[in-house]
């Protein structure tokens, strides 16, 4: 018999392996039946004489069987080889015949991937990866609720922390960290600022870890009058002492002090909300002990659970404690209640939603990219019915040809994958740099082993999206149609085509009115708020910049001398026109509070009005462009010695002059800095300031510098032009008063705002930038697959055109059924930003989820491009003449 080709065999079951087995075990017996019959032997006895010679039927039919399936399963394997290995082979040979539509396809894909995997990098070491500590999981932070109106504050009493460690059951340790503060570093030739955060002694042991070098801090350390220590952070250590080990025991000038290097933290930390160069101890106890320190709410806390105990457990208790703890603690007014955070929560903030809705939006993309490569591909796959019904008539079955087909969609998502990895490499750094001032301070973003997998796999289900429905709608072959006549082929490619492709378009154009209403609505924001009053002018006019004089002078004398020789020195820079300072500014927030009262009125000694505190220069206001109501600001005769003075803000006079004038009235300011015992007199109104465009508006209450005795730390500067040029003149002029006092964070007022919305533009920039790729894929994808079915009907069209049919006409018929296509897809599209525009609103500011001009203007705008998109491919069927058409076959 004539051997079976080897790729024409097809591989056996099991049961057939067992059928076969047991025809071979009959065959051998009845051969050997049929033998000793011919030597004369009984049929019946021959039979059984044959059966006893054989031996154990079960044991060698078990054998056999075991022999066949490995064989069957090494054929099995070696043809899986074989035609992946041809598969591949074909896949290869498509691409090079058609390299426009594989350039095409790689530069989406790897596009898309790429942006992905860039994302998920972020999105990984911010979110998903755990914390570096032991047991994140036990760690939170404290927060005071309000029992009043009010943001949650992050900040609470030594007294309240103190008592919640010694009685809570649930707290196995708590640490607190806080007294933000910025230093000057000095070598003897260059001066840099430092900031630095104080943390209790039990810090690292609370969070569950240690110093990469040296030791952590211990009881003792931060006790007034001992021996002052820091922990550098693991980058100060890697750029000022260049990672020498034998760093620990080195003095380190700070502010003219020395501190001794006691610990380096490892690259890994992440601070509880804060980002340090270096950390110094702080003696909470003394604190805790201390009748006034400890009522103040100014320590931001770390609590770690102990082992199972739950969230909802540790809130019932605090609830228990929380009166006891405020009783004995009247002097904390609107004391509220107290809130746990999970620590990873606490540290991620708002930028978590931010993450996840850039990583959705990422997703979204490529799927758009996914279905328009899989409109390409129908179109591609349509038009290879002829090869393909070759292929089954020559024997191969359904699966065997989607395979093939598939075969060759896995291919292009492996290039693209591995184009789209080495794409996110650069857009992994290009995320991180914009985002660099919104994400929290986890470490290095790297494209590690996770990383990887997550684009190999993101690879292979793009491979599936875009390649299985061509795979199915292309092998579902009528050998009898393939390899008939073109007329017959021309019908089926144009019937297959429509079939995928409307649905494909309309999926695209869906998800771009999505994207374009999401990004307008983050736009709105954004404009919405560069354009919320402030209280003070944020223009490329003025520039800010901070120092550390306190650092370097001790005595007010010297602090004035100096900031009054530097603002001379700032006049007589080109076209300079006022210069400020203040200690803190309002719009950088955390001012002090002080307790407010007018001269005259009786007020309860235990409820006394608490409002911001500040101090400024004469030009300061004219500088900042905080605009004056009534009265005057200050000026130079508000100093030192002359008769106290304040200026107050509009919140604050209509609080407590409703409709009256407060210049000239008398206050009294409690915990004020300068004289405790003066009253000052109120001698102009100002317009409230906010912090930022997103925070409420402050009540303010200002004294000059010199009578506060508190001098500049941060300075304004107005200028008839554009500020950025004075900036390097800035620092000259300062270097050249004291070389040991850095300038800190110069930059225009303009971007000093937009730094202030950086999570905002961070969420309209990026999700602009998927908008505008899903608006082009989905033009791509409406032109593409009119394009194509125009192509395909060209035929028909010349028939229609020879029958009389005017050019309108057959322009119309082509245009109604794309449009009608983007229609379908527009109002899907509408319905579905409609319900997850509610996912945004965190992320939205005076814009309505269901803002008005944004879904009329994005539905408008994808109409367009749809129209634009069909009259082109429309436009080329009226010009299909009859005699051309005729000659197509």
């Amino acid at each position: 018999m004539r051997r079976i080709p080897r790729f024409l065999r097809l591989p056996r079951s099991a049961a057939r392996v067992r059928a076969d087995v047991d025809d071979e075990i009959r065959f051998d017996i009845d051969m050997r039946a049929h033998e000793l019959t011919r030597r004369g032997v009984r049929a019946d006895a021959a039979r059984a004489r044959a059966v006893a010679e054989f031996g154990d039927i079960e044991a060698t039919r078990r054998y056999c069987e075991e022999i066949d399936m490995q064989i069957e399963a090494d054929v099995r394997r070696s043809q899986l080889i074989d035609d992946a290995r041809a598969d591949l082979l074909v896949a290869w040979r498509a691409m090079r015949r058609a390299p426009a539509f594989a350039a095409v396809v790689l530069l989406t894909l790897a596009l898309g991937i790429g942006a992905n995997t860039a994302v998920f990098s972020v999105v990984r070491r911010v979110l998903i990866a755990p914390l570096p500590f032991r047991a994140p999981e036990q760690l939170f932070r404290l927060y005071a609720v309000p029992s009043t109106a009010g943001a949650d504050d992050d900040k609470l009493s030594a007294a309240e922390l103190s008592e919640l460690a010694a009685e809570s059951h649930s707290i196995a340790g708590l640490t607190v960290f806080g007294n933000y503060g910025g230093f000057t570093y000095t070598d003897g030739q260059t001066a840099e600022p430092w900031q630095t955060v104080s943390v209790a002694p039990n810090f690292f042991d609370v969070l569950g870890m240690k110093p990469v070098l040296g030791r952590a801090f211990m009881r003792g350390d931060g006790i007034r009058g001992g021996k002052l220590v820091l922990i550098l952070s693991y980058a100060i250590w890697q750029r000022v002492f260049g990672g020498d080990r034998n760093v620990i025991g080195k003095t380190v000038l700070l502010n003219a002090i020395p501190f001794a290097v006691v610990g380096v933290l490892p690259e890994t930390f992440v601070g509880p909300t804060f980002s340090a160069d270096v950390l110094l101890p702080w003696d909470f106890d003394a604190t805790a002990q201390n009748p006034v320190a400890s009522q103040r709410r100014m320590w931001r806390s770390v609590v770690r659970l102990r082992e199972g105990v739950s969230l909802e457990q540790f809130r019932s208790e605090i609830e228990v404690l929380r009166p006891r703890v405020q009783a004995r603690n009247p002097e904390i007014k609107n004391a509220g209640t107290f809130r746990p955070v999970e620590l990873h929560e606490a540290i991620v903030g708002r930028t978590g939603p931010v993450l996840i809705m850039v990583m959705i939006g990422a997703l979204v993309v490529l799927v758009v990219a996914c279905v328009n490569i899989a409109g390409l591909f129908l179109s591609r796959a349509v038009a290879r019915r002829r090869e393909l019904g070759v292929r089954a008539a020559l024997g191969a079955g359904r699966g065997r040809l989607v395979r093939q087909v598939l075969t060759e969609s896995l291919v292009y998502g492996a290039v693209g994958g591995i184009f789209g990895v080495a794409l996110s490499v650069g857009l992994k750094d290009v995320l991180v740099a914009v985002a660099g001032s919104v994400l929290p301070q986890f470490g290095e973003v790297r494209i590690d082993m996770s990383v990887l997998v997550f684009a190999l796999v993101l690879s292979i289900a793009s491979s599936l999206v875009f390649g299985l429905l061509p795979a199915l709608a292309a092998t579902r072959v009528d050998v009898r149609t393939a390899l008939g006549d073109g007329a017959a082929r021309s019908a089926s490619h144009g019937k297959a085509a429509a079939r995928g492709s409307r649905t494909l378009v309309s999926a695209q154009i869906a998800f771009a009115v999505v994207f374009v209403v999401v990004a307008g609505l983050l736009t709105r924001t954004f404009v919405v708020l560069l354009r919320t009053n402030l209280g003070y002018t944020a223009s490329e006019q003025q520039a800010t910049f901070m120092l550390n004089i306190g650092g370097r002078f001790r005595e007010p004398a010297a602090r004035s001398a100096f900031a009054t020789s530097l603002i001379e020195r700032l006049h007589a820079l080109p076209g300079v026109r006022a210069v400020g300072y203040t200690a803190v500014s309002p719009w950088n927030g955390g001012l002090m509070q002080v307790g407010f009262r007018v001269d005259g009125r009786a007020v309860d000694a235990n409820a006394v009005p608490k409002i911001e505190f500040a101090s400024a220069s004469p030009e300061f206001f004219s500088a900042a462009g905080i605009p004056v109501r009534m009265g005057r600001a200050f000026n130079t005769n508000d100093r030192a010695g002359s008769p106290p003075v304040v200026v107050i803000s509009e919140s604050v006079a209509r609080r407590f002059w409703p409709n009256e004038n407060p210049v000239g009235a008398r206050v009294h300011l409690d915990d004020a800095l300068g004289d405790s015992t003066a009253v000052p007199e109120v001698v102009g109104v100002v317009a409230d300031v906010r912090p930022s465009a997103t925070d409420d508006i402050q009540s303010t209450v200002y004294m000059p510098a010199d009578q506060a005795h508190v001098y500049g730390n941060e300075f304004v500067l107005r200028a008839d032009g554009d500020a950025r040029p004075l900036l390097p003149m800035i620092k000259q002029s300062v270097h050249e008063l004291d070389a040991r006092i850095p300038l800190i964070n110069p930059r225009t007022m303009h971007d000093m705002l937009a730094d202030s919305v950086r999570r905002q533009q961070l969420a309209m920039g990026l999700m602009g930038a998927f908008a505008i790729l899903a608006l082009v894929l989905a033009a791509l994808g409406v032109y593409g697959i009119m394009a194509y079915g125009v192509a395909a009907r060209r035929r028909e069209f010349g028939i229609r055109s020879a029958l009389g049919a005017s050019r309108a006409a057959i322009l119309w018929l082509v245009l109604r059924q794309g449009l009608l296509t983007a229609m379908l897809g527009v109002a899907a599209g509408v319905l579905g930003a409609a319900a997850l525009s509610r996912f945004v609103g965190s992320m939205l500011s005076g814009v309505s989820t269901h803002d008005t001009m944004t879904f009329v203007a994005a539905p408008t705008l994808l109409a367009i491009v749809a129209i634009v998109a069909c009259a082109v491919p429309a436009r080329s069927a009226t010009k299909v003449q009859p005699v051309e058409a005729l000659r197509l076959e």
